[in-house]
């Protein structure tokens, strides 16, 4: 389901049932929110010193700098956290379940920008590097239950390409600096976990509805 859907839906909801607008769903926070399909544009807009070039450049550097940075601070933004944020562990045979995890990685390995490497997480957890790697906080985990290994099993393998989508917000503190390394950090307030290939939410906080499902992001073909 598209963005624009999914408030159609929810206006439709409301007709039919007043509270349903109100109800505290991924949908209803994420209504406004700016989309950013390139979390470099929004760290670029609030890191960025523009102090390369001759004054013209820099000047305009700084206009366009600020004028992002004005469109996103204070605003509600919806972006793709890094894939790997979700994990499925092994089945245990015992409880019958594979537990489930999602971190704070909005983006745990960095970006390069202006020469700079900028690695990007959630707030909630001090920022610490284990092996040259960030390691964020964890927003979930559970186990999932399942009635035998098999049934386990084929779950995890139709989770090839799932989608990590965060609804989050640029803190007034927000950068950070561990073993030399730079970093941002943003409030999360709602998260969810897609698998494109039908539009069923695996996980989610608060509660989300399936979405459209989106066949050219996956493959069914055998691993």
């Amino acid at each position: 389901m598209t963005m624009n859907g999914t408030f159609g839906l929810i206006g439709l909801l409301a007709i039919a049932w007043p509270g349903a607008a109100h109800a505290d769903t991924f949908e209803a926070r994420a209504q406004g929110a700016e989309r950013i399909r390139q979390i470099d544009d929004l760290v670029w807009a609030v890191t960025a010193t523009c102090d390369k070039g001759d004054d013209v450049q820099q000047r305009q550097c700084r206009q366009i700098r600020d004028r992002k940075a004005k469109a996103v601070l204070g605003a509600t933004l919806l972006v793709d956290g890094d894939a790997d944020a979700f994990g499925v562990g092994q089945w245990n045979a015992a409880k019958k379940s594979v537990p489930v995890t999602l971190t704070a990685c909005v983006r745990c390995g960095g970006i390069e920008l202006d020469g700079r490497t900028w690695h990007v997480m959630g707030t909630g957890t001090p920022p610490r590097f284990e092996g040259g790697k960030l390691r964020a906080g964890m927003l979930h985990d559970n186990a999932r239950a399942f009635p035998d290994e098999a049934a386990a099993t084929a779950w995890t393998k139709s989770l090839k390409h799932v989608r990590v989508q965060l609804l989050v917000k640029v803190p007034d503190k927000r950068r950070f600096q561990v073993a030399g390394k730079d970093g941002l950090q943003l409030d999360i307030t709602a998260w969810r976990v897609v698998n494109p290939c039908d539009g069923s939410v695996i996980i989610s906080s608060p509660a989300s509805g399936a979405v459209e499902p989106d066949k050219k992001a996956c493959t069914t073909a055998a691993p």
